[in-house]
């Protein structure tokens, strides 16, 4: 009875060792398959809005006209949808960008307006960005929106920002996103936008 229980003890302890050697090795290890099943409809791209770049420079006068500048800091190129997005032609009326006279404590009211769309965008709403390049768009501080005496209520400067949301921003060329998916905006990025605070002159 004493040599069962000796060979079973044996026995016992080599299972152990065994064991605790599979396990050192990884044998017991869950499959690679549990962390890597992921669908490939599954948008990966990383968010490209954060390292988009907005910016404002006077470049002229009567009527105060504004360059806006979007620079792409990303690695890859985007798609920018300009709906209501500093490269929207209608930036002004659609209120993106703020007025204060100097001295005043807010921003003027502008006379604003709604746009209804035509769907699905065209290709001239769209804009690719190349890794590092930039677009630009020109913007004329005039009415019916608002007056240059409203501008400068007197004075000689103003300070002007622009600020909105974007509607769709995309991680990757045109040729890349399908009508589909600029139609439904799928697999696009959205977020806010500001530019700097610029200070304009009544001439330069």
């Amino acid at each position: 009875m004493s040599g069962f229980t000796g060979l079973r003890s044996v026995t016992l302890i080599t299972a152990a060792c065994l064991t605790l050697v599979l396990l050192r090795q990884g044998a017991f290890s869950p499959s690679p398959l549990a962390d890597s099943d992921i669908s490939p409809s599954v948008n990966m791209a990383s968010d490209p809005v954060p390292k988009l770049d907005l910016s404002l420079r006077q470049i002229g006068t009567d009527p105060p006209t504004l360059a806006v500048k979007v620079v792409n800091n990303n690695e890859g190129p985007v798609t920018i949808l300009t709906w209501d997005s500093p490269l929207d032609h209608a930036a002004l009326p659609l209120g993106l960008i703020e007025i204060t006279p100097e001295g005043a404590s807010a921003p003027l009211e502008l006379q604003t307006v709604q746009l209804r769309r035509i769907t699905p965008p065209g290709p001239d709403s769209l804009v690719e960005i190349a890794a590092g390049e930039s677009a630009e768009s020109e913007v004329l501080l005039k009415q019916p929106t608002v007056s240059e005496d409203d501008i400068f209520a007197g004075k000689d400067t103003a300070t002007v920002v622009m600020k909105g949301t974007w509607m769709a921003v995309w991680g990757s060329a045109r040729k890349d996103i399908s009508d589909d998916e600029i139609d439904r905006k799928e697999k696009s990025f959205g977020g806010s936008f500001q530019s700097n605070d610029l200070k304009i002159q009544r001439e330069m």
